[in-house]
């Protein structure tokens, strides 16, 4: 099997609106809408995407068109001055939900002279890759994600709690800065689940909290009747 795939950006809109609800505090609003043409020549036709329950690993079935991958909206409500809540709702057009929030968590950065803290609390992304630094975890550099981070967007979306601890080089008069980060989640017992079923795909598809992922009935994982 050979599949090449083609696939141009047709555009990515981004509007940011920002409005001072108070003297302490300030409501940020951000979109994005992105579409692409995309092509895709796959000599097993029948390999429909695994979205549709199928087996392929591109999000598009075979052919040549024009979709709107995605369209999102950012809220970043500054509560306090050093407290906001943050919050994402994804739209997409394929999959088993349509509209959620694929990130919602508080922020919280006490004033401090020398080391920085902070502390998040909510459904959020862990801080590992530098690649999805975009709008709504959304890779500036590339139309769909690397595979790691394309199942990172598939699965990972537990329910936790980080503290990261920095100390910036600069106040301290050093070429060097450091963070310490610890963590904890639950909500992730059938983490990387999809990943041993179906195996590495690549795009650029978030799902949402609490969305069903299906998993493509694979031949062998099918019962067998009478194997004598």
């Amino acid at each position: 099997m050979t599949i090449r795939l083609k696939q141009a950006i047709c555009f990515s809109l981004i509007c940011i609106w920002s409005h001072s609800l108070s003297a302490s505090q300030k409501l940020t609003l951000s979109g994005q809408a992105q579409a692409s043409l995309y092509q895709i020549n796959n000599e097993e036709a029948w390999l429909s995407p695994w979205l549709e329950n199928g087996t392929g690993l591109t999000r598009y079935d075979e052919g040549f068109a024009a979709k709107v991958d995605h369209a999102l909206l950012e809220a970043q409500w500054d509560i306090l001055p050093t407290t906001s809540f943050n919050a994402t709702v994804h739209i997409n057009p394929d999959g088993e939900e349509q509209l959620g929030l694929s990130e919602g968590y508080f922020l919280v950065k006490p004033l401090s002279n020398r080391l920085k803290h902070q502390i998040k609390l909510g459904y959020f992304y862990p801080q590992f890759s530098l690649e999805n630094s975009d709008i709504g975890w959304n890779s500036p550099y590339t139309y769909n994600f690397s595979a790691i981070n394309s199942w990172i967007a598939e699965e990972l979306r537990p329910l936790g709690v980080e503290w990261q601890l920095r100390r910036p080089g600069r106040i301290h008069n050093s070429k060097h800065s450091y963070t310490l980060v610890a963590s904890a989640y639950q909500q992730n017992d059938g983490l990387a689940s999809l990943l041993s079923w179906r195996g590495w795909a690549v795009h650029n598809r978030q799902s949402v909290i609490g969305e069903k992922v299906n998993f493509a009935d694979y031949f062998q994982f099918m019962p067998v009747e009478n194997p004598n």
